[in-house]
Parts: C-alpha cells; sequence; structure tokens
C-alpha cells in the first residue's frame, strides 16, 4: 500500500487505500477507473479544503515558473488548455501523476529515500524551512 508523507485524517486514509495512482490502462476498466478517479476527486478536494497540501507542491501544479518548456503554462493551465473544468481535472487520467506527488511527495527510489532520512537525521535538528 502507497505511503502518505502528509496528515491524513482517518476518511482520507481510506480514501487513498482505494486509490491506484499507477493504472493500468490496458486493462480496459472504465467502471473501475471511475471508481478510483472518484476516490482521486474526493481525496484531493478535502485535502484543499483543508489546505493539507504542501505550498510547494501545489505551485508546482499551479505555477507557471515550476514548468519549463516550449508550451508556456503551468501543469493546470495544459488541462485548461484542452477544455478540462477544475472538477474534470480531478478526475482526469493524467492527473494520477500529480495527485500522488501531493500526498507522497516526489516518486522516488525508496533506497534513495531511506538514505536521504538517515542523512537528516544525522544532523541533528533540521526546521520544515530547511
Amino acid at each position: 500500500m502507497i505511503q502518505a508523507d502528509i496528515d491524513l485524517t482517518d476518511d482520507e486514509r481510506g480514501l487513498l487505500g482505494q486509490i491506484v495512482f499507477d493504472w493500468d490502462f490496458r486493462t480496459h476498466d472504465p467502471d473501475g477507473f471511475t471508481c478510483n478517479s472518484e476516490a482521486v476527486a474526493q481525496l484531493i478536494t478535502a485535502l484543499l479544503d483543508r489546505n493539507a497540501i504542501p505550498e510547494h507542491r501545489l505551485r508546482y501544479f499551479t505555477d507557471s515558473e515550476y514548468r519549463k518548456g516550449r508550451i508556456k503554462g503551468s501543469r493546470r493551465d495544459l488541462f485548461r488548455r484542452n477544455r478540462c473544468t477544475d472538477d474534470e481535472i480531478l478526475r482526469h487520467p493524467h492527473f494520477l501523476e500529480h495527485a500522488r506527488y501531493f500526498v507522497c511527495g516526489p516518486n522516488l527510489p525508496e533506497a534513495l529515500v531511506l538514505e536521504f532520512r538517515q542523512a537528516v537525521k544525522g544532523c541533528g535538528h533540521v526546521s520544515p524551512g530547511e
């Protein structure tokens, strides 16, 4: 089961347990994906309502300065250019990677994450701003 690295309520943990972030679209299971995307939408909405997603993770999605490339705009702007409403964005198949990042942070190899955490513990007290 995937682990969140932000604080979740009991209801949010229940929703997280229902979500498959690396959905296999080759299964051709539209009903299954509808259930999955509904759980994603409910979880992200709940997190947004209580400001539980770290600001830098939100800015990765909403701030054009966090995205480089030929096509200008933020990642959210790209969805909107394709005529997705904010509600549709939360249920879009390509939003899964962003939802995962909001809840779990960067998708890095587990060995790297453990090594980094050990290095931080070795530094003594580290404040959230560091």
